[in-house]
This record gives structure tokens, C-alpha cells and sequence, in this order.
């Protein structure tokens, strides 16, 4: 997906801080950590299309497609 909001200066240090006291720097760059921190938090907030949502688009003279979210089987 997109992010289309840059993460704020306090969102970065809040983060950046948790991946410093947690040791996680031993197994993640800290970028790396403080998106994948982010999406976690989006997807629990539902702000990203979820499971079995739908998406309906229309055109004039095109007509109109619909598509499903399914949840993807690779992790």
C-alpha cells in the first residue's frame, strides 16, 4: 500500500526510542522498524482496506469494476 501522511518528528523519535530500548536494532534497521510500527497501528485502527472489504469503481463508458481485499497467504 501507500502511506499517503509523512510520520511527524514525534511519531519518528517515539518509535525510534522503543527500537533503542527494546534491543530491536539487532534484528531491524530503524527506518524498517518504525514503518512496519506504523502499518501494525493503521491495520488495527482500520485505516487501510481490511479483509473482504470491496472497492466499486465506476467510469462513465468504461463501466464499473469491483474488486475484494482477500488477505494475502504470504507473511
Amino acid at each position: 500500500g501507500v502511506v499517503f501522511q509523512r510520520l511527524s518528528l514525534v511519531y519518528k523519535i517515539k518509535k525510534g526510542t522503543k527500537w533503542f530500548f527494546t534491543l530491536s536494532f539487532l534484528r531491524k534497521d530503524p527506518v524498517s522498524y518504525v514503518l512496519e510500527e506504523y502499518i501494525k497501528e493503521s491495520f488495527k485502527k482500520k485505516i487501510y482496506l481490511q479483509n473482504n472489504d470491496e472497492v466499486l469503481m465506476r467510469a462513465r463508458y468504461l463501466g464499473k469494476s469491483r474488486q475484494k481485499i482477500v488477505e494475502s497467504e504470504l507473511k
